[in-house]
């Protein structure tokens, strides 16, 4: 038996008797035509919000890169990191059956050959210091797969957080110590850098990884050699000189500013390892006061960039000494160093600033071990460094800038 359905009033939604010519609430005439027109806008709702539901779900697809095999070896398993121009997968590869950091470029672009140039040449600078820096972070491969168009390398896989993650947890800053035992760290990978003609430019929390590895819980890796370049002349230079390069709340004053005329006559860069030195410095104050110095202020549009890369040419930073009172004036001196204006007054090397860290907080070295056949200890550099020769034969404490003599062309922008 077929029960029939009861139309409704085309006024006032009331439902109708199955018999009669007016609505018994409104009065209205009944109108079979309305009633079909209500019903057909139901359904079409219903179909709208159906509709709705469907583009959600697709909109949550799954990453494209989980679960392929790339290169016929290295299994995608999961995201575990994103940059502006690339993303990290942990894998496994299916050989070894070991696990493996895989970068890839975020959005390939098969027209632009500088995207690819400037890939490879960052797994190139980055191999070729990890092989003689146990801090900064181990490359193992490179390759393409030609089936899926994928240009990749893969690295060591680093179990631990960033020192941005660290810096976000409470209370927001670190103890003069565990600065100075982190600081250390990164001061000896950037100095092998600089003696291989390599300038990071993009020094940050977020590049500076913080792994248990080697019996310390806070054994730094320096990441992410994307905008570093040598001078060397079988390296090709992808972009014009003068382009501004680096994150504007960590970049120097000479990277804000730009090349001069005469700079940009000679097809030189204005930058070399004393910008590391101020990068490293904005990091040093971070990790005391729990900010940076200059932040960008209000939405993130090219105009406010510009206001705090005028900042960072021309306003000095907010003395620790009114931020912390268990600071020694040792260690506010050595920040304040590194964060001059010009670059000439800053720290010559990271070997210099490294030394100069450790004198102004000496129990922080107790446990700045460093895995390296050349070092044991902190106090190792420190000690070793006044008697080390430089490469011109010539003591470090009476070099004059050569670790700085380095010409490079900036590249990409922020």
């Amino acid at each position: 038996m077929v029960t029939q359905e009861s139309p409704q009033c085309h006024v006032c939604g009331h439902q109708l008797p199955l018999h009669g010519g007016f609505c018994p609430a409104c009065g209205s005439p009944r109108s079979e035509k309305s009633s079909k027109r209500t019903s057909s806008r139901r359904v079409a709702s219903s179909s709208k919000r159906a509709s709705t539901s469907s583009k959600r779900s697709r909109s949550r697809r799954p990453d494209p890169y989980e679960g392929m095999v790339l290169d016929q070896k290295y299994r995608i398993l999961e995201k575990i990191g994103e940059g502006g121009m690339a993303l990290i997968y942990r894998a496994e590869h299916v050989f070894l059956r070991e696990m493996r950091a895989i970068k890839v470029i975020k959005r390939p672009d098969h027209r632009k050959e500088t995207q690819y140039g400037r890939f490879l040449r960052e797994a190139r600078l980055t191999r070729k210091v990890c092989a003689l820096a146990p801090h900064v972070a181990r490359v193992d491969d490179f390759g393409y797969d030609q089936k899926k168009g994928v240009y990749y390398y893969s690295m060591e896989l680093l179990e631990g957080k960033s020192l941005r993650e660290l810096l976000r947890e409470p209370p927001y800053y670190l103890s003069p110590q565990r600065t100075v035992r982190i600081a250390v760290q990164i001061c000896e990978a950037m100095s092998t850098s600089h003696e291989q003609g390599v300038v990071h430019r993009d020094l940050k929390p977020d590049n500076i990884f913080l792994s248990n590895m080697h019996g310390e819980e806070e054994y730094v890796k320096i990441l992410d050699y994307g905008l570093a370049k040598p001078l060397d002349p079988d390296e090709p230079n992808f972009t014009d000189v003068g382009k501004v390069v680096g994150t504007p709340e960590y970049m120097s004053p000479e990277q804000c500013r730009g090349p001069s005329p005469e700079d940009r006559l000679r097809g030189v860069s204005h930058v070399d390892g004393r910008a590391d030195v101020y990068s490293l410095g904005i990091i040093l104050y971070q990790c005391l006061a729990g900010r940076v110095p200059f932040s960008l202020e209000g939405e993130p549009t090219p105009q406010n960039f510009l206001r705090l890369m005028s900042r960072q040419i021309s306003e000095q930073p907010k003395s620790l000494r009114r931020i912390r009172n268990d600071l020694s004036p040792a260690l506010i001196e050595v920040v304040e160093k590194s964060l001059r204006k010009k670059s000439n007054e800053r720290y010559r090397s990271m070997l210099e600033m490294q030394r100069a860290l450790l004198q102004a907080v000496p129990d922080a070295g107790a446990t700045a071990t460093h895995h390296s056949g050349a070092h044991n200890t902190a106090f190792d550099i420190l000690e070793l460094a006044q008697v080390v020769p430089s490469l011109d034969g010539l003591p470090i404490h009476s070099q004059q800038s050569t670790t700085f003599q380095l010409q490079l062309d900036p590249e990409l922008e922020y």
